[in-house]
């Protein structure tokens, strides 16, 4: 990674069971080669909220990259308000970026809020459709700001049936085919001065989003680390309670299965009496997608595999053998006992002694 210019991506997954988050794992991925570079597991302690954790893992993780001498040239996260302000603040110098999917996402649930009342009702029928034309608008934008706005804001045009407008941007006409009578007759168009058009365009052009389009002109999302976090959920699941030490090491294993795995090829068809097609075509698999609420088609990839854990295992008998040297040191002893049970005269002094840490 110290050979160029990186692309690097962070989120933290927080281990909420029942009502309350104990640990936050924070990740960077290097999106060039969507392999895991760095992590650290945060703990909840007095004074500290489950809310903080994200910032203060998300700042040693950027620290540990620069120290290694790491040039990172963007970073993409969600719309953390502390890690927009740690950015702002102490990194301006790498440019920031946010998550496409998140900001649709958010604008998703925005307009689905919105459509449970009497008078939008309608929108429902165009929630998919809004967050397809932002992911459009960002990936054929060139990383103009400028741009992406203005293709954001043609939305209000194309929804009520409009497709071509007056205005003195370049972009002056939707660029899809001319929709034929019956998609036309298919589709149920808004109407201009409608309540449901009103509350759709406070949405659209509210202030605070298109300020926040103009850090997403560089298409960047963070799916491949949804997918490392589905991973880590194999190696540490919510449903059961671990130690400190616990978490860091079952998620260097997350990390280490992730990263062994993330370059798999596409599965191929090696038989055509099994599946019925010529040998050597990509194999695919269809599967219903409660997100969109529709069979869609997905990539299949050849098998996992688990071979570090050889080399693990190895380096374990070694040990065992004083042929290798090692050492360890429990994180446990870095975070303060349950506050409950210390004296109350001495419970000031703990949290100031915590502080002081961070």
């Amino acid at each position: 990674m110290k050979k160029t210019s990186v692309c690097i991506a962070g989120d933290g997954q927080s281990d909420s069971p029942g009502f309350s988050a104990k640990y936050c794992v924070y990740s960077l991925m290097d999106l060039a080669s969507r392999k895991i570079c760095s992590f650290t597991v945060e703990q909840v302690a007095p004074p500290l909220t489950s809310d903080a954790l994200e910032k203060i893992g998300f700042e040693k993780n950027i620290e540990y990259l620069l120290e290694a001498g790491v040039d990172i040239h963007i970073i993409v996260t969600d719309r953390h308000t502390s890690v927009r302000k740690i950015m702002r603040e102490k990194y301006s110098h790498i440019e920031h970026q946010f998550d496409v999917w998140h900001l649709a996402k958010s604008v998703g649930n925005k307009i689905i809020t919105a459509s449970k009342s009497r008078t939008g009702a309608i929108l429902a029928e165009w929630v998919q459709a809004i967050k397809n034309h932002m992911w459009w608008s960002a990936r054929t934008c060139g990383e103009d700001a400028d741009e992406l706005v203005t293709r954001w804001k043609s939305l209000l045009y194309h929804i009520t049936n409009v497709h071509e407008w007056p205005t003195n941007e370049n972009y002056k006409a939707c660029l899809h085919l001319p929709l034929s009578p019956e998609q036309i007759k298919k589709k149920k168009w808004l109407i201009s001065d409608s309540p449901a058009m009103d509350t759709l365009k406070c949405i659209v052009l509210n202030k605070a989003l298109l300020r926040d389009l103009k850090q997403i002109t560089c298409f960047c999302h963070t799916g491949d680390l949804e997918v490392y976090h589905s991973v880590c959920l194999k190696y540490r699941t919510k449903r059961l309670h671990y130690y400190i030490d616990g978490m860091v090491a079952r998620t260097q294993l997350a990390a280490l299965d992730h990263n062994r795995n993330v370059e798999r090829l596409q599965a191929m068809v090696r038989n055509s009496t099994t599946y019925g097609d010529p040998v050597g075509t990509l194999r695919h698999r269809v599967e219903f997608s409660k997100a969109r609420k529709d069979w869609v088609v997905k990539t299949l990839y050849e098998p996992t595999s688990q071979d570090f854990v050889m080399d693990i295992l190895e380096d374990v008998l070694r040990i065992m053998h004083k042929e290798l040297a090692t050492s360890w040191e429990s994180q446990r002893s870095s975070y303060p006992p349950n506050i409950a049970t210390i004296p109350k005269p001495d419970r000031h002094e703990l949290i100031r002694e915590h502080q002081s840490r961070f």
